[in-house]
């Protein structure tokens, strides 16, 4: 993080877990929808988007507990 902050990075591993779980609901959501394979595809890469962010705001915080 930018000049270290354990606060900062609580306050996002909180918000990460809680992404997580608003992911799931969306693919639960998702995979109830009436939606074509191609919109269901297109959500599924925005989700893994989102993923990617998700795990690399987690190796700050990491990076930041362990100073």
């Amino acid at each position: 993080m930018f000049g270290g902050d354990k606060t900062n990075s609580s306050v996002i591993e909180t918000q990460v877990n809680q992404n997580r779980i608003q992911i799931q609901k969306l693919e639960q959501t998702m995979q109830k929808a009436n939606i074509t394979q191609e919109v269901r595809a297109t959500i599924q890469q925005q989700i893994n988007v989102i993923n990617a962010e998700q795990e690399r705001l987690l190796k700050l915080v990491e990076n930041e507990n362990e100073r």
